[in-house]
């Protein structure tokens, strides 16, 4: 009886060893891009036979996370999936392709350097035979005018020949810096092997039958990053707010026309659930930090010209939001395994804004312009560096933090050289008061022009200060602006807010005046 259970175990054994094994190709249906990584399917279509077949699938990256493989039938009455595991090997099959075609460049590239060589040979012989090239014996003689016919013949003809010398070197020049940069592709790629896994999965058939798979794993060497693109029309108050999503992979194979979605949501391939951990509060301690600015003034131009504006055009794709992330879907994305930062369009807003030009003349002598925006995204802009554009041209950068839906924000769109500011100190004056000259009473009268020099009306916001006294022996006395003229705060800042028409000038006038004993040294007022 034991023989006989044997004899049938090591039968079913062997039938298991020596199922039919397949080796069927894989596309790519979709992938699901995520900050830290990217989940991707795949669609197999292969044959069975009757019995335990065994299915090869290769190409995989090696950091393709194990545990994450899912698969699923989806085509195929009476077939079951008896062993999903995956094996690390050698990636050859992309790259003999690859080495085939950078073999096919250079045999063309030698074939073109052949060519020119064999150009150049037959200019050179040219300028061989004009330089040896006499008009006739030295008996003959000829008149000026046939001399300089002569000359001017063979001036021009070998100018011409010398400039197609030089334009057939340096096209070589080119070809050769081609061909090494080819040749150090090929070298790099002929002795490197790159790694790799292969998908095997064991299936049972009841009948010989075509079916269909799906296989779904997890990915790293995949990230994504947010960005945005500020444009600004100072002429009109409008400002256009666009996201882009910076995406890089480099997981050995090249997405090219795949549907796909940008995910901003964390994720998770772990098969085991997380396990809660105590919540702690605590008070908070500010870090203790150093900063340290630096103002640095650019060089003022006499004139400015806004070029014409033409704004970009995209299309935003369909996105849908849930409790804690958003999803962008695209029909077909094109993501080379190259490392490099790819730049896609995920959603823009427009906004009608009041552009406000704010100074502060006794730091900096330009005008910077802001705006306050409104996030009419539905979902959170997220932190990112943004590229700030003004009438068309690029004015600089600037990080954007975590900004919720509906939430207003101010932003910075850099300096202005239309708006010129000049503040000058017009006059100080130092006289002696009270009984003997015992009080000292200095006065200050500082002026700040303002001329718009754009072609349209704008809105100013101008701030400046004056001294505020710790002591009482001190007295200091505004005498201009009023609060008619000016917001004046009780820490000594006043603020103008005006509208400056096209080509205007405004004067802003600060005057005040300190008085101390004389026998008194005042700090802090120079």
């Amino acid at each position: 009886m034991r023989k006989f259970l044997f004899l049938i175990l090591t039968f079913f054994v062997l039938q298991i060893s020596n199922g039919v094994e397949h080796m069927p190709k894989s596309k790519i249906s979709f992938i699901t891009i995520y900050p830290n990584g990217a989940f991707i399917t795949k669609l197999v279509e292969t044959s069975l036979k009757k019995g335990e077949n065994l299915i090869k699938i290769s190409g995989f990256p090696e950091s393709l996370n194990n545990q994450s493989v899912q698969v699923e039938i989806l085509k195929g009455d009476g077939v079951k999936i008896s062993d999903v595991k995956v094996e690390e090997t050698y990636l050859e099959s992309p790259e003999v392709e690859k080495i085939k075609k950078l073999k096919a460049k250079l045999d063309s590239l030698n074939d073109l350097i052949t060519s020119k060589q064999g150009e150049l040979d037959v200019v050179l012989g040219k300028i061989e035979l004009l330089k040896k090239l006499t008009p006739a014996s030295e008996k003959q003689k000829f008149t000026v005018s046939e001399i300089e016919s002569y000359l001017k013949f063979f001036s021009k003809t070998l100018g011409e020949n010398i400039k197609e010398k030089n334009r057939i070197e340096k096209e070589i020049e080119d070809l050769k810096a081609e061909k090494k940069k080819v040749e150090d592709e090929l070298e790099q790629i002929s002795s490197v092997k790159k790694k790799g896994k292969n998908v095997e999965i064991a299936i049972y058939s009841n009948s010989d039958k075509n079916v269909e798979l799906k296989v779904s794993y997890f990915v790293y060497g995949v990230s994504w990053n947010s960005g945005y693109e500020v444009r600004a029309n100072s002429n009109v108050g409008k400002v256009d707010f666009d996201y882009f999503s910076f995406v890089r992979q480099m997981t050995g194979e090249d997405w090219i026309d795949v549907p796909a979605e940008i995910s901003t949501a964390p994720v998770a391939v772990s098969g085991t659930p997380p396990e809660l951990s105590q919540w702690t509060i605590d008070i908070y301690q500010p870090p203790v930090r150093s900063e340290k600015r630096i103002f640095m003034e650019m060089p003022r131009k006499e004139k400015v010209e806004i070029p014409e504006i033409i704004e970009p055009f995209y299309v935003s794709p369909e996105f849908e939001t849930s409790i804690t992330s958003v999803s962008f879907k695209f029909q077909k994305l094109n993501i080379p395994s190259d490392n490099q930062s790819h730049k896609i369009f995920l959603a823009s807003f427009s906004q009608e804004s009041q552009l406000v030009y704010y100074a502060v003349p006794k730091l900096s002598r330009y005008a910077y312009l802001r705006v306050k925006l409104k996030n009419d995204f539905g979902f959170p802009i997220l932190p990112g560096e943004a590229k700030i554009y003004v009438d068309g041209k690029y004015i600089s950068s600037s990080l954007i933090q975590r900004i919720l839906p509906g939430q207003m924000f101010d932003l910075s769109l850099g300096v202005d050289e239309a708006i010129k500011i000049n503040r000058n100190l017009k006059n100080k004056f130092t006289e002696y008061i009270g009984v003997f000259g015992g009080t000292v009473k200095v006065s200050y009268e500082y002026e700040t022009e303002i001329e718009n020099g754009k072609g349209v009306d704008v809105f100013v916001e101008v701030k400046e200060n004056y001294p505020i006294s710790r002591n009482e022996k001190i007295k200091v006395v505004l005498e201009s602006p009023d609060e008619k003229e000016a917001e004046i705060g009780e820490n000594g800042i006043i603020t103008w807010k005006f509208n400056l028409k096209a080509g205007e000038k405004k004067i802003l006038k600060l005057k005040f005046y300190v008085e101390h004993p004389k026998d008194v040294r005042v700090y802090g007022l120079d």
